[in-house]
């Protein structure tokens, strides 16, 4: 539990709502980047993404390189990372192809994880839309 306040002198205050979106297409600034038997990528570099919850795992595994089976650390489901690096287009074990990212978590890890197989994505661009809330003032 935590105090809302005291006195007209608020110490929580709302947080952005996140929410998952789906862009309408690639950005301008980039080209397409195509990756035969692996979804279309979402996905661009720089861009603020959010993990996913899958129908077979919460979470993802994040992988030292591209297409690496070994986990170096493991990211929650609705885990915020920023996209460093890729995209880069590799077979995998079990998969034709997936689109590979390198991702730096919120607390500086950094390593690789897939956007998603053809049946569904494990990561997702992030919109933060903040919305302004007025803070309730004491009655006086």
């Amino acid at each position: 539990w935590a105090a809302e306040g005291v006195e007209g002198k608020y110490f929580l205050l709302p947080m952005p709502v996140a929410t998952k979106v789906e862009p309408e297409s690639t950005p301008a600034s980039q080209p397409e980047f195509i990756c035969e038997g692996a979804p279309v990528p979402r996905m661009t570099l720089n861009m603020i993404g959010i993990v996913l919850l899958t129908k077979e795992n919460p979470g993802i595994g994040v992988r030292a390189f591209a297409g690496g089976n070994a986990n170096s650390f493991r990211l929650n489901t609705d885990a915020i990372f920023s996209v460093v690096d890729g995209p880069t287009c590799l077979e995998s074990s079990g998969f034709d192809h997936l689109v590979w990212w390198k991702i730096r978590s919120l607390d500086g890890k950094e390593g690789w994880v897939a956007e998603g197989s053809l049946e569904e994505y494990w990561i997702s661009p992030l919109n933060l839309e903040i919305t302004p809330t007025a803070v309730p003032t004491a009655a006086g």
